[in-house]
């Protein structure tokens, strides 16, 4: 992964924050100060979609595409109807990202075109191999809130009124997933095979400027229906920290006051659904394609 420059120096970032010389955003890109750039959105200096496209070109994200095989498909529910294999696709999409110099970043995958597509959950499984979900449960709890009056009341009537205690809360407590390997154990086959394990954010770099970059594991279940297209929309969020807050403010990173945020959404074409597990095969075979890269092969202008 690349590791792009480090923060400015104490003189920049005194500059920036009480006398308001600071570098434009051109000079904040070129030195890799995507921190800096970001927040100067916020303070109204810089340009949203000139920042977005060169820190975006930064992360470089990088994806894969596949269609899950039938026999791999039914291999993993092995007792489910024949039709299954009929009925959907099972869309793999894995993204992976350079490390950049932001505070936190935000990934959502969604599938956009004029074919059904839903994210893998094990409601809709259970539907498609026909099997019975699981009941949820509810659970019950009594809330206590003590103080000097309440125990002193609660002592004086020796405890046959306790206004500490609050009335009972239920909450709905989905099925456990033994539930769904007992019940629906077609459903859970395919769900624990091809789920993905969703996005998560990985660090590198100095603990008070660290680099962030993200990986994605994600599976769809998109309808073999009509003769539509499905592609990928990818949201992305960089969020930087304001640069005179202290490292221990720097690990919040979710207070809207702190945290300047600049969201940006990529689209990826696929293909026609029809014959959509050989355009995934062609275009990415077993490798990685930048998105970037992507774009310029189809001859789309590259605005990322």
């Amino acid at each position: 992964m690349n590791h792009p420059a480090r923060v400015l120096p104490v003189i920049g970032v005194f500059c920036v924050e009480f006398l308001g010389c600071g570098p434009s955003s051109q000079q904040l890109l070129a030195g890799n100060h995507f921190r800096e750039a970001a927040c100067s959105i916020t303070e109204g200096e810089g340009d949203a979609q000139e920042i977005s496209v060169a820190i975006t070109r930064a992360l470089d994200p990088q994806l894969h595409v596949d269609v899950v095989a039938d026999d791999t498909v039914m291999a993993a529910a092995p007792q489910a109807p024949p039709e299954v294999r009929g009925r959907v696709l099972f869309v793999r999409v894995r993204v992976v990202t350079n490390e950049i110099p932001v505070d936190h970043l935000g990934l959502s995958l969604d599938t956009a075109g004029d074919v059904p597509a839903h994210p893998m959950e094990l409601d809709a499984l259970a539907k498609l191999t026909g099997e019975q979900a699981p009941p949820s449960h509810t659970s019950t709890e009594t809330h206590y809130i003590q103080n000097a009056v309440s125990g002193a009341i609660s002592i004086f009537t020796l405890g046959l009124i306790d206004p500490a205690q609050r009335g009972p809360t239920t909450h709905v407590v989905p099925p456990l997933p033994l539930e769904w390997k007992l019940t629906a154990p077609n459903a859970y086959g395919l769900y624990s095979a091809f789920s993905g394990s969703g996005c998560e954010e990985h660090r590198g770099g100095p603990e008070d400027a660290p680099h962030v970059g993200m990986s994605c594991d994600a599976t769809f279940m998109v309808e073999r229906v009509g003769s539509g297209s499905l592609a990928l929309d990818m949201g992305v969020e960089y969020q930087a920290l304001r640069l005179s807050r202290t490292q221990e403010m720097r690990s919040v990173g979710d207070d809207s006051s702190w945290t300047c945020r600049l969201k940006t959404r990529l689209h990826v074409p696929l293909g026609p659904v029809g014959d959509l597990s050989k355009a995934t095969s062609a275009t990415f075979g077993p490798r990685f394609r930048a998105v970037r890269e992507l774009d310029e092969a189809a001859g789309r202008e590259v605005t990322r």
